[in-house]
C-alpha cells in the first residue's frame, strides 16, 4: 500500500482553495475521508505521546486496595469511599 501522507495536505489545501474541481462528488468524498483518516491518526499519535509522558513521569493510576472493594452476591462490585465508612 502506498503512503500518500505527504500528498494529502496539498490536495486538501487545493480543494478548499477551489483549485480542484469539487463538482465530482466521489472525489470530494474521497478527499474528506482522507482528511478524517489523517485527523484520526493525529489523535492516536497524540494519545500515544500523552501516555508516554505519563509513564515517564510515573503517574500511573493508583489501584484500589482490596479492602475498599467488595463483591455482592449478584456479582456487582461495590467500592467504598471514606464517606461510606
Amino acid at each position: 500500500m502506498y503512503n500518500f501522507n505527504w500528498f494529502l495536505p496539498k490536495v486538501i489545501n487545493l480543494l478548499f482553495q477551489g483549485l480542484v474541481n469539487s463538482s465530482d462528488p466521489d472525489l470530494h468524498l474521497e478527499l474528506v475521508q482522507l482528511k478524517m483518516e489523517r485527523i484520526k491518526l493525529q489523535e492516536e499519535k497524540l494519545e500515544c505521546k500523552r501516555m508516554m509522558i505519563l509513564n515517564r513521569a510515573g503517574r500511573k493510576s493508583v489501584p484500589l486496595s482490596s479492602k475498599d472493594r467488595s463483591i455482592l452476591p449478584d456479582g456487582r462490585i461495590v467500592v467504598r469511599t471514606n464517606n461510606d465508612r
